[in-house]
């Protein structure tokens, strides 16, 4: 479960770690798990308004967002930096991309630089394809945040890496504890 600790809290002397557990009280375990709460219901919301805006390409949410990867990095994009970008298995990308194959949307050409490397290239066909989508996808994105102020775009983006970083020092630091065998 993720713990988020809000910057009012930080400097409370009622904050203790036990097992785990951050305690202030009941009212600030409770308060935190509703900002837990919300963040996965909005994390899920996000996450199924794609999948089904995906669906309606007909495509997986896997799918679009390989494309989108391939797109932003048109002409040097691998299969590794796929399953890097989107964190996804090798053998779930490698699906995806021999079905984008045999459809004529991509091909996969040797790298000239490093031969064990094949870059993934739209074909003209894949290119006006995931143009469309990619391009429709992004003018929904960006009539999305022009409902926004940029103040509020802004501090959307700070909050998103504030919570980001803190999550990742949090896991690295109680993966360090465990494979010290230190109680967490």
């Amino acid at each position: 479960m993720i713990i988020v600790i809000l910057t009012k809290y930080l400097n409370s002397d009622k904050i203790i770690v036990c097992n785990r557990t951050i305690l202030g009280g009941e009212k600030m375990d409770n308060e935190i798990k509703k900002h837990i709460k919300n963040y996965y219901d909005f994390w899920f919301k996000v996450n199924n308004l794609y999948e089904n805006w995906a669906k309606k390409q007909d495509l997986t949410y896997n799918s679009l967002f390989i494309l989108y990867t391939i797109k932003e990095n048109e002409g040097f994009c691998t299969q590794k930096m796929i399953c890097e970008r989107l964190q996804l298995p090798k053998q779930t990308v490698n699906t995806v991309l021999n079905g984008f194959e045999e459809k004529g949307i991509v091909i996969r050409k040797v790298m000239e630089e490093n031969k064990r490397n094949k870059a993934i290239l739209f074909t003209k066909e894949g290119e006006s394809y995931v143009n469309k989508i990619v391009e429709h996808l992004y003018e929904i994105e960006v009539k999305t945040m022009l409902k926004m102020t940029p103040k509020q775009r802004d501090a959307m983006d700070t909050i998103n890496q504030i919570f980001v970083k803190n999550l990742e020092e949090t896991m690295n630091k109680d993966e360090k504890l465990r494979e010290s065998g230190e109680k967490v």
